[in-house]
């Protein structure tokens, strides 16, 4: 199984990935955070701390992960073990603090808004990424999914003004996302116990492909479908 993430993790920029609508775009917002830090970035919940390599060498970044998720889940090393909704940190010490598909697996996550608001410097901005059609993962540590007007009232709760919001997809491409991920799931978890399913994961790697490319042309034909994203993007600065 360990082999199957591997190619999965290899092909993620490949329209015939399952979560290639979600991750085509990913490099770009890596960069776009990354252009935000003026000295300092606290990268919350960091994971493979992926924003690194988009960083000048010059920029101070500090990646704080809890050590159950790091250490049980994704096998990761933070340069700082600790919860996201009781930082170990001064206040106003950070310019930028990123909070990227972390929100939603936090208990109280108006704890997590409220402690980076503090930690923030004046003009100090928090760039949040959060899904919202989207399946269950981490399980059991999921537990919420917000509308962009629950992330606003969240958010402004604290004291943030809302800087910019990015609608991540529509009704039609979550559509898409959805169904190739449970494909997904259906081939790999008969394949955990079978081998022979993945000869019918390669025989369903053409239909993800055409709901991949159905979902994006979507994206740019029905912009105004608002309902239903698969996730949201927002910098809200202090």
């Amino acid at each position: 199984m360990n082999k199957i993430k591997s190619v999965f993790k290899r092909i993620a920029t490949w329209p015939v990935h399952p979560q290639w609508l979600v991750l085509r775009h990913r490099k770009k917002f890596l960069q776009q955070a990354a252009s935000l830090v003026n000295n300092c970035v606290l990268d919350i919940g960091c994971a493979h701390q992926e924003i690194k390599q988009y960083l000048p060498k010059e920029k101070l970044y500090f990646g704080l992960d809890y050590p159950g998720t790091a250490i049980e889940m994704y096998g990761t090393k933070p340069n700082i073990f600790g919860d996201g909704q009781k930082l170990p940190f001064k206040d106003n010490v950070v310019d930028t603090i990123l909070l990227m598909d972390v929100a939603e697996h936090l208990p109280n996550p108006g704890h997590c808004i409220d402690e980076i608001y503090r930690v923030l410097d004046g003009g100090g901005q928090l760039v949040l990424d959060v899904p919202f059609m989207y399946p269950v993962h981490d399980a059991p540590y999921d537990f919420q999914r917000w509308t962009s007007f629950g992330l606003s009232r969240l958010l402004e709760q604290s004291g943030f003004k809302i800087v910019r919001e990015q609608q991540c997809g529509n009704t039609f491409s979550s559509g898409c996302l959805l169904i190739c991920i449970g494909i997904s799931e259906f081939i790999l978890n008969r394949a955990s116990k079978n081998p022979l399913w993945l000869a019918l994961g390669l025989l369903a790697w053409p239909f993800i492909l055409a709901l991949n490319i159905l979902g994006g042309a979507t994206e740019v034909l029905a912009k105004s479908s608002t309902i239903a994203p698969y996730g949201y993007r927002i910098i809200a600065c202090k």
